[in-house]
């Protein structure tokens, strides 16, 4: 009960509750290979096998890809 009043004091104060929303990191950890990753794209290979080239998730690849506006082929 302590807590739910003083949570309610505090948002009554304009305090900010909760876990903080997370920063997008300017610099992903694909991006000096992003040379590479186009002429791997180029050449047709695979984006799951470039993904796993450079030891990121696909997920991780296809954000990166979107982010950079790479077109693949």
């Amino acid at each position: 009960e302590r807590t739910k009043e003083t949570m309610s004091r505090l948002k009554a104060e304009g305090k900010k509750l909760g876990r903080p929303i997370g920063a997008v990191s300017k610099e992903l950890k694909l991006s000096k290979n992003k040379k590479k990753i186009q002429e791997l794209l180029n050449k047709k290979t695979p984006k799951a096998h470039i993904a796993r080239i450079f030891g990121v998730n696909k997920t991780t690849f296809y954000r990166f890809l979107k982010r950079n506006n790479i077109i693949a082929g």
